[in-house]
């Protein structure tokens, strides 16, 4: 049978007898010790919240220093677009000028084969007076 106590502190009930445990205050022991624990348990869990706070931290550091890194490096990126774009300005420009010499060069090419074929003089001393022109236009530089 199995041993429990009664009031009057026998170990054994007899048949018919009702039971009752004793008042155990260990419970009471064990509440104490359960208190301790929580209260070690908060503090660890305030510990590791602390190193997970400083972690944290310094990982949104290095990531803050990463991107002004990277932000210093793009704003010279950007440095060499607006310089090649400010080249690319004048390129219309260039484009025109080097249309307009090679036009002026075929016209003086054009005025020298034409002086070779005519037969009048006067006509020749013209033609050569607009080639002279035409090279001198050649020869200046584009304002």
């Amino acid at each position: 049978m199995t041993e429990n106590r009664n009031p009057e502190g026998s170990t054994q009930s007899a048949p018919g007898e009702r039971v009752t445990p004793y008042l155990d205050l260990s419970l009471l022991r064990g509440t104490k010790d359960m208190a301790r624990g929580g209260l070690f348990l908060a503090v660890i869990a305030l510990v590791l919240t602390m190193v997970l706070f400083a972690y944290g931290r310094n990982l949104l550091l290095e990531t803050a220093g990463r991107v002004d890194a990277l932000g210093g490096a793009y704003e010279q990126r950007l440095g060499n677009v607006e310089a090649r774009l400010a080249s690319m300005e004048g390129l219309p420009e260039a484009v025109r000028q080097a249309y307009v010499g090679g036009a002026v060069k075929e016209m003086a090419a054009r005025v020298a084969a034409l002086s070779g074929q005519v037969q009048d003089e006067a006509q020749k001393a013209k033609l050569a007076e607009i080639g002279r022109l035409l090279d001198e236009l050649a020869a200046s530089p584009a304002k």
